[in-house]
């Protein structure tokens, strides 16, 4: 996915992770943190790309400090427990990327099982373009029929 989309894909997911978040009461900042990292997950995930994630991630404290603990957009470090922010997002962030990573391994190697089971008979299409030239290369090759003769032009 390119960088632009994996941004976007992470703001979206942060975006509504923190309006989910924000009708959580002020008074449990762990659980709203946790919303938001739920999400971030989500947009790394979606995005799995390592700069996706790591976006997905620092935007994840910036809204959780600037619009759940600051609130009013005010950032603001606060030592350690900002510290502990920081690390459940980047916790967040690889599990997503791993989870992003896996499920489109998966879908490859769905492709390439579908590709053995396809035999000679088969549609090209129903293999997918990926599998095209293998599917050729399993016909038998027929030479095109010889044109009529048609009227000869001078």
């Amino acid at each position: 996915m390119p960088f632009g989309f994996a941004l976007t894909a992470g703001f979206a997911a942060v975006f509504v992770g923190t309006a989910a978040a924000a009708v959580i009461p002020r008074h449990d900042p762990a659980l709203r943190t946790a919303v938001v990292a739920g999400f971030v997950a989500v947009g790394a995930a979606l995005s799995a790309t390592l700069a996706g994630a790591a976006g997905t991630a620092g935007m994840g404290w910036l809204f959780t400090n600037g619009f759940l603990v600051n609130g009013l957009g005010d950032l603001a470090w606060r030592g350690v427990a900002d510290l502990i922010r920081v690390a459940v997002f980047v916790a967040a962030a690889v599990a997503g990327l791993a989870l992003g990573r896996a499920w489109q391994r998966r879908g490859r190697g769905a492709d390439v099982k579908r590709a053995d089971l396809a035999g000679p008979g088969d549609d090209r299409e129903a293999a997918g373009p990926k599998n095209a030239l293998r599917l050729l290369a399993w016909q038998r090759y027929v030479p095109p029929a010889p044109r009529p003769a048609g009227p000869q032009r001078n």
